[in-house]
């Protein structure tokens, strides 16, 4: 004995989107496929001939098949534009710019606290400067 709720079959396509005339369509090839009405029947219900219905049922599986097809997990990854490079870019060079005056500050604030390491910092630049002018000179 089967549990669960009854299958509907052909009923589900009730609760599909879409025109009154497609529900019907699909409504009853799906129930020539179930083996629930003949071929010849669905022709007489569509208004169809025999060689259009197996046209119709032959593209309707087509595409169900096609929509089944194995896709590549995930979200398809996206190229970015020009212009989304350039943002990009242009957030690096601002974080860039960020860290390069927060540098400028802890120095200003060096100086300001110990004023004698700027004094040395500069004499070891002059030294530095010295020694290479007189190498090339």
């Amino acid at each position: 004995m089967a549990r669960g709720r009854p299958a509907k079959g052909p009923g589900l396509v009730e609760e599909l989107e879409g025109s009154e005339e497609a529900k019907t369509r699909m409504r009853v090839i799906l129930e020539t496929l179930a083996g629930e009405k003949s071929v010849q029947g669905a022709c007489e219900e569509l208004g169809l001939g025999k060689s259009m219905f197996h046209e119709i049922r032959s593209q309707v599986l087509q595409v169900g098949l096609k929509d089944l097809e194995a896709k590549p997990r995930g979200r398809p990854r996206q190229e970015l534009t020009e212009d989304q490079r350039e943002i990009e870019r242009l957030k690096a060079q601002v974080e860039e710019l960020k860290m390069s005056l927060h540098v400028s500050h802890v120095r200003e604030e060096l100086a300001l606290v110990m004023p004698e390491l700027l004094v040395e910092a500069d004499e070891k630049k002059n030294a530095r400067r010295n020694a290479r002018s007189a190498v090339a000179g």
